[in-house]
């Protein structure tokens, strides 16, 4: 599936036919972006978040996160629109690096609570849309 910001572009399921929200990932627009505050032991990064479920969320930076391999837990300060800030723990399962060099982490949450996964669901339900 292809996404645009803040929609499905290719064909999706209906709402009705959803029955894993953890698949669905939402490209936040700049009218409700997410940020996230990645901390490092010699560093801090505030981010836009490239696109975030229930599951995880992806990042990009113009660097690599030196010292910080695969499957290494990381503390995120993450904050949703309309929401107060929340606390989790995400592992990297994957990175990549586009043209322009900057490289993509896509990070599962490991730890978070469940009111604060309510909290990224509902983010979710009012920025998904099908085409």
């Amino acid at each position: 599936m292809f996404w645009q910001q803040g929609q499905a572009v290719a064909k999706a399921p209906k709402r009705a036919e959803i029955r894993d929200e953890n698949i669905i990932r939402v490209i936040p627009t700049q009218a409700a972006p997410v940020r996230v505050q990645v901390v490092g032991e010699n560093s801090l990064d505030v981010l836009k978040a490239r696109d975030i479920s229930v599951a995880g969320i992806g990042v990009q930076v113009g660097h690599d996160f030196n010292g910080i391999g695969l499957d290494e837990e990381i503390e995120l300060v993450i904050t949703l629109p309309n929401t107060k800030t929340f606390l989790a723990k995400g592992a990297i399962r994957h990175r990549s690096r586009n043209l322009q060099g900057k490289t993509h982490f896509g990070l599962e949450f490991v730890q978070i609570t469940e009111r604060c996964r309510e909290l990224i669901r509902i983010y979710i339900r009012q920025n998904f849309q099908l085409d």
